[in-house]
This record gives C-alpha cells, sequence and structure tokens, in this order.
C-alpha cells in the first residue's frame, strides 16, 4: 500500500513539474495564474500522499493565495 501512494505522489510532482514550466512560457497574467494554481494542486496532493503536513499546509496556503489574487485583479 505504501508503495502504491509513493508512486501516485511521484505521478502528482511529475504533473506539477510539467505545469511549472508551462506556467513560466505563459504570455497571459491570467493563464500564468492558473496554471500556478494547478502546480500548487497537484503539489499538495503530492506532499499530502508522502504525509508531509507542513508542506501540504503551505501548499494550500499558497494556493488560497492565487485564488485571492486571481479574484483581486479584476
Amino acid at each position: 500500500m505504501m508503495e502504491n501512494k509513493f508512486l501516485w505522489a511521484q505521478v502528482f510532482g511529475l504533473l506539477a513539474f510539467f505545469v511549472s514550466i508551462l506556467s513560466v512560457l505563459q504570455k497571459d497574467r491570467s493563464k500564468y495564474i492558473y496554471y500556478n494554481l494547478s502546480q500548487n494542486v497537484f503539489s499538495c496532493i503530492q506532499y499530502f500522499l508522502l504525509d508531509k503536513m507542513i508542506a501540504t499546509y503551505l501548499s494550500i496556503i499558497s494556493v488560497i493565495r492565487l485564488i485571492i489574487y486571481r479574484f483581486k485583479e479584476k
């Protein structure tokens, strides 16, 4: 069971890595925020699967910060 969680954590970590590369390539600010938001969600899931709760909480805070920033920008 632990190996299965570790495998899924690596998959979400790889997704977060690819999305972070895509976010850097974005010229539009709103698309950059959405890519960064999804990257933080993938990282949050990865850290949760690895039982790293402090990193999970930090990712959740970052997601909330990006959501607030996105709605404040409008």
